[in-house]
């Protein structure tokens, strides 16, 4: 798995067991500090907060109106998240009608939850459930379990579980992290948040992805996410969010999570290629049109990362196309790419640039 961005760590949390899993968080925008710049990872979480961070990574619906605990008053910051989760049956209340929002969470109660907002069914397994201080008699033991089977779960060295324990921040964070991970692997890109450079993202991520969606549902997923703030699954292969923070040099940028597909390179078309050979069965020359247009610059350059996978610096090709658009001729950088201007239109582009390259078979 890639790294998942440049976010500044919280000082209390470098040198931390769970720095890595709550920076992961931080980074989808999942999980905040307090107003004074900390993070508190050994604080316990509270049963508000965990159905605060898990209705935003499910992307529910926020409803008010399902509210039925009395003590969860009208206009209370969790209302919203409280109801989508008990509606949802993410999380019950008491028995005395109580919903008890300000509860430190268990590790029973967290892995109850988890089984529940991610649908985990039971597994076979020959091994033999490691937790001795979980009794079946438990109420939350099958949670436990099946938590276990999908290898989620770790315990303490003595080997207990401590169901009853309080969930700190920072195991929350690596519990939540875990889950998000598991499975196949998952990787995440960073894009624009610029509706003008909609349509190249779309492209891009498609060529860089794989997937089987069409461009238009991830372009319509985008304008959704941008007008509601709430993260947006395509087609149950890609999820669409946004960043609370700038990451990668992007300003609150678009987070694409999908699982990558199996390719199998024999079966694999080959590749349309265009211009000269030269006679050099190692290499081929590739070609593509780009729109000429300053204001789209940017647009171009997530395109051609994403159709060469060439590592050249931003600021470089930058200027090559300013420099071309002004004298016409064409420029070549660090001698892996060529840019020119078409003599004639291409499709909708008028005077587009030409992007060549030499591909290594």
């Amino acid at each position: 798995m890639p790294a998942v961005g440049s976010a500044k760590v919280f000082e209390d949390v470098k040198g931390h067991w769970g720095e890595k899993e709550v920076q992961y968080l931080v980074d989808l925008g999942l999980i905040n500090g307090y107003p004074d710049g900390s993070f508190k990872p050994n604080a316990p979480i509270t049963r508000e907060e965990a159905a605060k961070i898990i209705v935003t990574e499910l992307g529910l619906d926020l409803n008010s109106d399902n509210n039925i605990f009395p003590d969860v008053k009208k206009g209370y910051w969790a209302e919203e998240y409280i109801s989508a989760a008990v509606e949802n049956n993410i999380l019950t209340g008491y028995p005395n009608g109580n919903f008890g929002p300000k509860n430190l969470l268990t590790r029973g109660e967290l892995a109850s939850i988890l089984v529940r907002a991610y649908d985990l069914k039971e597994k076979e397994s020959s091994t033999t459930f490691p937790f001795r201080d979980v009794k079946k008699t438990y109420w939350a033991y099958n949670n436990i379990k099946i938590l276990d089977q999908h290898k989620l779960v770790q315990g303490y060295p003595n080997g207990n579980f401590g169901p009853l324990d309080e969930v700190t921040r920072a195991s929350f964070s690596a519990f939540l992290e875990r889950l998000l991970k598991s499975g196949s692997e998952t990787k995440i890109s960073y894009f624009a948040n610029d509706p003008s450079l909609d349509n190249q993202v779309a492209d891009a991520f498609l060529k860089q992805s794989e997937l089987d969606i069409l461009s238009h549902e991830i372009i319509t997923a985008m304008k959704q996410v941008r007008e509601f703030g709430k993260p947006i699954t395509v087609n149950e292969f890609l999820k669409i969010s946004i960043s609370t923070k700038d990451l990668q040099g992007l300003v609150k940028p678009f987070i694409f999570e999908y699982q990558p597909i199996e390719t199998n390179n024999q079966d694999k078309p080959e590749e349309n290629t265009e211009g000269n050979n030269n006679g050099d069965e190692e290499s081929t020359t590739r070609s593509i049109y780009m729109v000429n247009n300053p204001e789209l610059d940017n647009g171009v350059l997530i395109v051609f990362y994403a159709e060469s996978g060439l590592e050249i610096d931003a600021e470089k090709i930058l200027k090559a196309m300013n420099e071309v658009r002004k004298t016409n001729k064409p420029v070549s950088v660090d001698n892996l790419l060529t840019i020119s201007l078409s003599p004639t239109p291409f499709k909708d582009y008028e005077n587009p640039f030409i992007f060549e390259w030499i591909v290594n078979n």
